[in-house]
């Protein structure tokens, strides 16, 4: 697309914010990523996939439309330097993720409690093995995650409100809500898929 065309579609994503212009803006933006990701062959890895990466992108040029200037910078050039700057950002930061707690406050009484023992609800041997097991399942199915999740997972159960997440990952509250719903989804499935190879 010439970049007189996006100029004017980015105008009108930064006055408006109407769904048609994000559909049109969405095209380029992700077509200008793919080609980024092809020229420098950037490296996805399973903690993190090329979607998530595409959606940062986009969320980044939406939030930024209002300060593209089309004198410095043509408009694929400036899309590619936000790529290059939130890849480089993600694979410093995956070397600094927060791990999932062994103790958390407890609802009622605010106290520090172990996660294991905030939810034991009988008191039978058996039963806290089982859900010891169950524990160290969720535990090590959340370290799978792609880092992206993993890290909204953790902030989540954490307790953390979703704005305050949002800050921690460097997003929108909308993005950080996506990925730990990507998160949930995936957790689900690869029980689902543990349970029935049982």
């Amino acid at each position: 697309m010439e970049n007189e065309v996006m100029v004017r579609l980015l105008a009108e994503v930064a006055e408006s914010g109407k769904e048609e212009s994000l559909a049109k803006l969405k095209a380029p933006v992700y077509s200008c990523v793919d080609g980024l990701i092809r020229a420098k062959n950037f490296r996805f890895w399973p903690s993190w996939d090329e979607e998530d990466f595409k959606s940062e992108v986009f969320t980044r040029v939406y939030r930024n439309a209002a300060s593209y200037d089309e004198s410095r910078a043509h408009f694929s050039t400036w899309v590619k330097m936000l790529a290059e700057g939130i890849y480089f950002n993600v694979r410093k930061r995956e070397k600094k993720l927060v791990t999932v707690p062994d103790v958390v406050p407890d609802p009622e009484t605010g106290e520090e409690i172990s996660i294991v023992d905030l939810y034991l609800s009988a008191p039978s041997c058996e039963d806290e093995v089982m859900l010891r097991e169950d524990m160290e399942y969720l535990r090590s199915s959340i370290e799978k995650l792609p880092w992206v999740q993993r890290e909204a997972m953790e902030l989540n159960l954490q307790g953390l409100s979703g704005s305050e997440a949002a800050e921690i990952q460097g997003c929108d509250p909308e993005n950080a809500y996506r990925r730990l719903c990507r998160a949930r989804r995936k957790l689900r499935e690869r029980a689902y898929f543990d349970y029935e190879d049982r």
